[in-house]
């Protein structure tokens, strides 16, 4: 009986049960840079105002930014130098989210270390959000010449050379500080990785591109980048733009919109923001299930369980039937 209750907990209660996640390394180098990936169940967004960094319990100033690719927050911040080993954290504050099934507005926090040793180099910025060529910044921070290998990720989760054949490498003498620029055509729509890396240290920077499915190189229409965001684009209704674009130069935040949750529907209005689709009109928490149907599925599904169970006993317990025994007794 425990092993039926189990399961119907596992069905019926799992599914409502979520947490926030901070995925990052734990130890860092002096001068390294963070790169963090902040995924859950938001009901409101996060903002920079939201983020802050602590040295031990004093909060301390460090350069940051972040942006929301899909489902995903993303954060990178440039961590300063440190004479010996000194623990940090990074925390999200007054962001109601849930956690184990319960809205809530609890610090979430992530301990890190940043040792005294200095990184080979650092990045800036941490992710990218392109519709035109891009850069990223490397800064040399060794006393010496260091080769930093460039890749991206390609499909199947493979990396391989912005340009084909051998690997990519560049060289930045001591603390010279390069922007590397990539050209656009070299990706596809939606979300890449870029792998930068020394012996000592990798980076894998997320790049998020934003492309006119209307358009390709060639000028024919790309049907691949189409089916892909026609997924991504609800059907227009009453209330919201029929041509919604995908081509947006501006944050959310900055056209003064609202980033709706997972849980949440836009009535009104929808512009497609930089980082997100953002809601001009109201943001509104989706209708539930009612509980009594919840509870009744629930009864079915235990009933049926229990049939099995009962089934299962009689079955084994049942006398096998005996042919010759019956015709010997005639």
């Amino acid at each position: 009986m425990k092993k039926i209750f189990f399961i119907f907990f596992l069905i019926f209660f799992l599914p409502f049960i979520s947490s926030v996640n901070i995925s990052m390394k734990t130890e860092f180098n002096s001068q390294e840079t963070l790169i963090a990936k902040v995924s859950g169940d938001f009901l409101q967004p996060i903002l920079n105002e939201n983020i802050f960094f602590y040295r031990g319990h004093v909060r301390v100033p460090i350069e940051y930014d972040l942006a929301k690719i899909n489902d995903s927050v993303y954060i990178y911040a440039i961590l300063p130098k440190t004479e010996n080993k000194k623990n940090y954290s990074i925390a999200i504050e007054n962001v109601r989210h849930i956690e184990n099934g319960q809205s809530t507005d609890e610090e979430i926090k992530k301990n890190f270390s940043i040792s005294e040793q200095i990184a080979d180099f650092n990045i800036n910025p941490g992710f990218v959000m392109a519709k035109d060529d891009f850069f990223i910044e490397l800064k040399n921070l060794q006393n010496s010449e260091i080769e930093i290998k460039i890749e991206t990720e390609q499909s199947g989760g493979f990396f391989s050379s912005l340009f084909g054949g051998s690997d990519e490498q560049i060289v930045l003498n001591p603390g010279e500080t390069k922007k590397i620029d990539f050209n656009i055509v070299n990706f596809e729509s939606g979300l890449q990785i870029i792998k930068l890396s020394t012996d000592n240290l990798t980076y894998e920077v997320p790049v998020y591109i934003f492309l006119n499915p209307q358009d390709s190189i060639d000028g024919k229409k790309d049907e691949k980048n189409q089916d892909e965001e026609t997924q991504n684009i609800e059907k227009p209704t009453e209330n919201k733009k029929e041509e919604p674009s995908p081509q947006a130069i501006k944050t959310c935040f900055e056209m003064k919109g609202e980033i709706c949750s997972q849980n949440e529907i836009c009535v009104g209005e929808f512009e497609y923001a930089l980082d997100e689709k953002c809601c001009l009109g109201t943001c509104k928490e989706k209708p539930k299930t009612p509980p009594w149907k919840i509870f009744g599925w629930g009864i079915i599904i235990l009933v049926i369980l229990i049939l099995i169970v009962l089934f299962a006993k009689y079955k084994g317990t049942k006398k096998p039937f005996d042919l010759l025994n019956i015709a010997m007794r005639r």
